[in-house]
């Protein structure tokens, strides 16, 4: 076939090589490559590197003119944008339309809501889907909050985080922070009808599955372990005190080379009037002292990806286009994403824009960032990191 497709007059060439540049999207790009060495070298130029982390944001600013009251919610096509190449990479995915998604988990699976409240774990490329139990059996969805919660306000926030705890569904427990209160609530695919409450819980900025356990940090930096989960009454306990030095700011829990880290952002202004940079707080858990243990470098073997959806650590040896000592970051701040939908007007400023809509990499070693403009279609469906790595 190879041979055949070579002796193609050279116009034809030209235009099918157009055609695979502009029009395809990167499922049909990949199965392009597989099918012959020829064709494969026309097509690996325009792949993603293997491993490298992608953005999930949508393809094209069409979105911003098509959505309504749904705005937190994706459409049928996505972006899966390159911090390699600086590419956008269309995927169909007709299973995420009017889905918000919820975390982005080990393997590549992703963690969706509907706005009827279905909830699923489905995986973008090979399109598997694996059904969860709904947003009314969760323990805090009362009949209250359904009733004064819209459809996509719902979606939005009944759940604001989800972790596996392996990159299997079917072998895994899933653990998520619900959006009212933020308190704990697991099931295992494939066996709960219904979310079980985790006693002891409420105001968890982020969750993680570490070494065997699940940790979930609160918003003022105490960390506490789920105990229990295969008893009548999970519970949590204290491990981990809060930071000398913490304010309110989000706060992420990463493994980074068996180590647990928490991880801070700072946007602010160097002198008044002058543009908004970018620093990070990060602190090692001491499980011995129950203490955090503030550091300021990484190392140069590792690359932090940190975002509300999803978090994780790459080594630079095996994903070589990661740049050791770095953060790269987003964020998914749903409270102004609220306040953009009621009144987009107060937020045109870019400096006071910046806290939610910023997507860029730091590095630790010269203390220096720099900000990624994807397109003005980020600020309405939050960026998510997404990797087929398993961390």
């Amino acid at each position: 076939m190879a041979d055949r497709f070579s002796e193609l007059p050279e116009h034809l060439l030209r235009h099918l090589l157009n055609f695979v540049t502009k029009e395809m999207d990167l499922d049909e790009l990949i199965r392009f490559s597989l099918v012959c060495q020829y064709w494969n070298s026309f097509a690996k130029p325009l792949l993603p590197p293997k491993l490298l982390p992608l953005l999930i944001v949508p393809y094209d600013d069409d979105y911003i003119s098509s959505v309504t009251e749904t705005d937190f919610v994706c459409n049928k096509t996505l972006g899966f944008f390159s911090f390699h190449n600086l590419k956008h990479y269309k995927v169909e995915i007709p299973q995420i339309a009017d889905r918000r998604i919820c975390g982005s988990c080990k393997g590549g699976w992703l963690i969706t809501v509907h706005e009827n409240g279905e909830i699923q774990a489905l995986h973008p490329f090979t399109k598997s889907i694996f059904h969860l139990p709904p947003v009314s059996t969760l323990p805090d969805s009362s009949r209250h909050m359904v009733e004064i919660i819209t459809s996509s306000k719902m979606c939005a926030f009944t759940i604001y985080k989800a972790v596996m705890s392996s990159p299997c569904p079917t072998t895994s427990i899933l653990m998520v922070i619900q959006g009212f209160g933020g308190r704990l609530a697991f099931c295992q695919p494939g066996k709960d009808r219904k979310w079980i409450s985790v006693s002891g819980s409420g105001n968890f900025d982020d969750v993680i599955f570490y070494q065997g356990h699940f940790y979930a940090v609160r918003d003022e930096g105490h960390v506490f372990v789920v105990c229990g989960l295969e008893s009548p009454s999970p519970f949590v306990k204290l491990v981990i005190v809060q930071p000398e030095k913490w304010v309110y700011r989000k706060k992420h829990l990463i493994e980074c080379h068996g180590e647990l880290l928490l991880v801070m952002k700072f946007p602010y202004r160097r002198e008044p009037g002058g543009p908004v940079v970018v620093s990070f707080l990060i602190y090692k858990a001491d499980f011995s002292r129950h203490k955090w243990e503030e550091i300021e470098y990484i190392d140069r073997d590792s690359a932090l990806f940190v975002g509300s959806n999803g978090s994780f650590t790459c080594s630079t040896s095996i994903v070589p286009d990661c740049k050791g000592n770095c953060i790269y970051f987003t964020d998914d701040c749903l409270v102004h994403l609220v306040q953009i939908n009621n009144d987009s007007s107060d937020y045109e400023d870019e400096d006071e824009s910046f806290d939610w809509q910023d997507i860029g990499k730091y590095s630790l070693t010269d203390e220096v960032f720099q900000r990624q403009h994807i397109s003005r279609s980020d600020i309405i469906m939050p960026a998510v990191w997404f990797t087929t790595y398993s961390y």
